[in-house]
C-alpha cells in the first residue's frame, strides 16, 4: 500500500515542521526501492528528487553506514533505533564533505495496518538555527486527506507545546475512548488518576532529555462505557541545533488494549499456575501416599520426596533407575505379567501390591495404582501412587495363623468329639432294645437322651463343615445335570420331609439344572429342618413348591412360624446369628451361613420375606439347563 499524494504532503510537513533544520533530515522509505526526501535532503544530493531510488540514498550516506542500514531497515523495532558510535566519532558524508553524519535513527510509523520506516539524520550543527513557523498540528493535517487514514485507524498522532499551550491528539484517539472528536475531550478526563503522575513523569523526561531519542510508554484510559483501554504512546521531543530544551513534544498512539488484556492474562494464568504448582508440590511433599512417574520400561522419571527417603537415596541417585532394582525379588515377574495382562486388556489403570526393599535390608509392603497417561509431547508414562500397607499386612497375616489354629483346633476337637459321641448313641440304641415297654418313665428318658445325642453330633458336624470351609479344604463343587423336581422328591421320600411335617407340591415334568447335589440336599436340610422347628403346634404345616419360569426355577420353602424381627433379617446369613425371638429353641446359628455359602457356589440366589407370627418364605432361583 502507498502513500496517497495528500498523505505523503501531509506527514512530510509534520516531519519539516518538527524535525527538519539546516542539521536535521529526513527520508520516508515508501517502497523497497523508493524513498521520500526532505527538502534540504533535495538539495544536498545531485541529481534527486522528492522521491527518488533509495540506491541514491544508500549511496550517498556512504559505505561507513550502508552495512548498519541495510541490516536494519527491514526489521525496525517499536520503539526505533539508532547507530550507534555516531556522536563519538562524527563521519563525514562522502558527496557532503562539509557535513558530519552525528545521529541517523530509524522510526516505524504504523498508518492503519501499513508501517512506515522514517530515517532521520542528523548532523553537527550549523552557525545559525532556522527555525519554522508554529502552526496548529490540528489545521495543519486536517488539509490534507491525510487525515483520514488517520482518524479511522487504531493509532495515531499526538503533539503539545507547552509555551502555546497547544494540545492536539488525531480523531482516532477520541473515538477510540467513545467520545466525540469535535468536543476536543482534554486527555486527563480520561485518564486513570493513578496513571496521572506516570504521564507527567513521561513528558518531564521529553522536556529534559539532552537529545531527540524517542521514548515510549504506555497508560490507562477510561473508555465513555467505563471500561479501560490501554494506549502505548510513542513521544519524542522537538529540538533544533543548539537548543538543549524544547516546548514541544509530538508522537504517536496506538490502541494495545487487547494485547495488554492478554498479557495480563497471561501473567494471571502464569501466577495462578505458579500458585498451584507450589499448592501441589506442598500436598505432594506432605501426602502419605509416595508417587513416581515413569516410562514404559518402569525407569524412574520423578519421585516424591517421601519416596526417596523411604529408599534411603537422594532424588537424583533414584531418577533413571528402574524400579525393580529396589522391589522384592518374587514381586518383579508377578508385577510385569500383571501390567502386561492390563495393556492387553485396554485397562487404562492398574492396581497391584508389592514390596520395597529399605535401607535396613527389610521390605515394606506397598499398595499401588497406576495411570497410563500420555505428556505433552505424546510421550506415554506411568502415573503411580503408593500408599503404605505394612501394618495392614502384619495384621493380616496375623489373622491368617490366628483362623489356621482355629480351624485347626475345630477340626482335631470335633474329630476328637466324634468318637465318643458315637459310642454313646451306639449304647444307647443298645439301652433301647433291653429296657422293657411297660418302663414308659426309662424309654422317655431314653428318648431325649437321644435326641440330645442327634442334636450335638448335629452339631459337630455344622462346625467341622464350617471349619473345612473357612480352610479353604472344601472340595470344588460337583456340578452335574440333575432332574430338580425329581431330586426334592426323593429326598422328601427318604423321610427328611415326610408327608406329616411338610407338604410337598412338585411338577410332574422334569426341570433340568447343574448343581452340586450334596451341597443342595444340605440347603434343603437346612431350610426344611427350620420351616418345622418354627413352626408351633396347632399352625398350618410348611409348603414347598417349585415352578419354573422361562430360563429359571423357583424353589419356595413357606411356613406359617414365628417369623424373624425386621431387625435381625440384615445379619440372617452371618455366622452364629440367631433371631431374638428363639432364645427357646435350639440351634447354632450355623445354617443359614453353610446355606448362604453353598447357594454361591451353585449360582442360587436366596432371598426370603418374614413377618412376626406370619411365618417366613425362602426364595431359591436356580438356573435352569
Amino acid at each position: 500500500m502507498h502513500l496517497l499524494k495528500e498523505d505523503l504532503r501531509a506527514l512530510s510537513c509534520i516531519l519539516e515542521y518538527t524535525f527538519a533544520r539546516e542539521n536535521h533530515f529526513y527520508a520516508i522509505m515508501l517502497t523497497d526501492e523508493a524513498c521520500y526526501l526532505s527538502k534540504n535532503l533535495q538539495e544536498l544530493i545531485p541529481y534527486a528528487g522528492s522521491v527518488t531510488k533509495k540506491v541514491i540514498l544508500l549511496d550517498w550516506l556512504g559505505e561507513a553506514v550502508q552495512p548498519w542500514l541495510k541490516q536494519h531497515l527491514n526489521h525496525v523495532p517499536t520503539e526505533g533505533c539508532t547507530m550507534p558510535d555516531l556522536q563519538n566519532a562524527p563521519l563525514s558524508l562522502p558527496h557532503a564533505p562539509h557535513l558530519q553524519m552525528r545521529k541517523l535513527t530509524l522510526l516505524k510509523l504504523p498508518v492503519a495496518k501499513q508501517d512506515y520506516i522514517i530515517c532521520l539524520l542528523e548532523t553537527e550543527p550549523a552557525a545559525s538555527l532556522v527555525e519554522g513557523p508554529v502552526l496548529d498540528p490540528s489545521t495543519l493535517i486536517h488539509q490534507f486527506d491525510f487525515f483520514h487514514l488517520v482518524d479511522n485507524a487504531l493509532s495515531g498522532v499526538w503533539y503539545v507545546n507547552m509555551e502555546k499551550d497547544v494540545a492536539y491528539a488525531s480523531a482516532g484517539y477520541h473515538h477510540m475512548l467513545g467520545n466525540d472528536p469535535k468536543l476536543n475531550t482534554q486527555w486527563q478526563s480520561t485518564l486513570i488518576k493513578e496513571d496521572l503522575p506516570l504521564v507527567e513523569a513521561f513528558l518531564a523526561t521529553l522536556f529534559e532529555k539532552r537529545d531527540d531519542t524517542p521514548q515510549k510508554a504506555i497508560f490507562r484510559h477510561r473508555h465513555k462505557d467505563g471500561h479501560i483501554v490501554y494506549v502505548m504512546t510513542i513521544g519524542q521531543a522537538a529540538r533544533g541545533a543548539g537548543r538543549s530544551k524544547t516546548n514541544e513534544i509530538f508522537g504517536l498512539w496506538v490502541d494495545v488494549t487487547e494485547q495488554e488484556q492478554l498479557r495480563e492474562q497471561v501473567n494471571t494464568a502464569k501466577e495462578q499456575l505458579k500458585n498451584r504448582e507450589a499448592l501441589y508440590r506442598q500436598l505432594i511433599q506432605n501426602s502419605n501416599e509416595y508417587i513416581t512417574i515413569m516410562d514404559p520400561n518402569f525407569s524412574v522419571e520423578w519421585a516424591s520426596e517421601n519416596f526417596s527417603n523411604l529408599l534411603g537415596l537422594s532424588n537424583d541417585q533414584l531418577l533413571g533407575k528402574k524400579l525393580s532394582t529396589f522391589a522384592h525379588p518374587e514381586d518383579e515377574l508377578r508385577v510385569k505379567a500383571h501390567f502386561k495382562a492390563a495393556v492387553e486388556r485396554g485397562d487404562t489403570t492398574v492396581d497391584f501390591e508389592g514390596r520395597f526393599r529399605t535401607p535396613d535390608g527389610k521390605f515394606i509392603w506397598m499398595k499401588s495404582r497406576s495411570v497410563f497417561l500420555t505428556d505433552d509431547n505424546g510421550a506415554q508414562k506411568i502415573y503411580t501412587y503408593r500408599q503404605d500397607i505394612n501394618r495392614e499386612k502384619a495384621i493380616e497375616q496375623k489373622q491368617q495363623e490366628m483362623a489356621r489354629l482355629k480351624n485347626e483346633f475345630v477340626s482335631m476337637t470335633s474329630h476328637q468329639l466324634r468318637t465318643p459321641m458315637a459310642v454313646f448313641a451306639s449304647n444307647l440304641e443298645l439301652l433301647e432294645t433291653l429296657i422293657p415297654h411297660e418302663q414308659t418313665a426309662v424309654r422317655r428318658i431314653l428318648k431325649r437322651m437321644n435326641t440330645e445325642s442327634d442334636r450335638m453330633v448335629h452339631l459337630l458336624d455344622e462346625v467341622l463343615l464350617l471349619s473345612r470351609m473357612e480352610s479353604g479344604k472344601r472340595e470344588t463343587p460337583q456340578h452335574k445335570k440333575y432332574d430338580l423336581a425329581d431330586l426334592i422328591r426323593t429326598f422328601c421320600e427318604s423321610g427328611i420331609c415326610d408327608a406329616a411335617q411338610v407338604q410337598a407340591e412338585l411338577p410332574k415334568d422334569p426341570i433340568w439344572v447343574n448343581i452340586d447335589k450334596d451341597q443342595f440336599e444340605h440347603i434343603l436340610i437346612n431350610l426344611f429342618s427350620n420351616a418345622v422347628k418354627y413352626t408351633p403346634a396347632g399352625r398350618p404345616k410348611p409348603v414347598v413348591s417349585l415352578h419354573r419360569t422361562r430360563d429359571h426355577a423357583v424353589l419356595t420353602i413357606r411356613d406359617y412360624g414365628i417369623g424373624i424381627p425386621e431387625e435381625d433379617q440384615p445379619r440372617l446369613f452371618q455366622q452364629f446369628v440367631r433371631a431374638n425371638n428363639v432364645s427357646t429353641i435350639p440351634g447354632t446359628g450355623l445354617g443359614l451361613y453353610v446355606v448362604k455359602r453353598f447357594a454361591d457356589q451353585n449360582n442360587i440366589k436366596i432371598s426370603f420375606k418374614s413377618q412376626i407370627k406370619q411365618g417366613t418364605t425362602f426364595y431359591l432361583d436356580i438356573p435352569t439347563l
